[in-house]
């Protein structure tokens, strides 16, 4: 499965969360493309507090896991490189 399917299947881009079996939407909803796609659009439909901060949480959450997976890759990188007088 490449990024933009993933994106559109898992992000209940093509098909509302809500309509997947029981068993995949718990892992569906928990990934970041759920709280970038799925999460705004339902609170745009059905706006509540509550939602917003789940939201927002969740995308603060994916942020800082995925800004800290980026972090340690780069410096992971920057270990291995070795240029000439740098």
């Amino acid at each position: 499965m490449d990024l933009p399917e993933a994106i559109f299947i898992l992000g209940g881009f093509l098909i509302p969360i809500d309509l997947y079996p029981a068993w995949l939407q718990p892992i569906a909803k928990s990934t970041p493309f759920a709280y970038a796609i799925y999460g705004p659009g339902r609170l745009f439909v059905d706006p509540s507090l509550g939602r917003f901060t789940e939201v927002l949480a969740g995308q603060i959450l994916w942020i800082f896991v995925l800004g800290g997976l980026l972090m340690l890759a780069y410096r992971r990188g920057m270990g291995w490189l070795a240029i000439n007088g740098g």
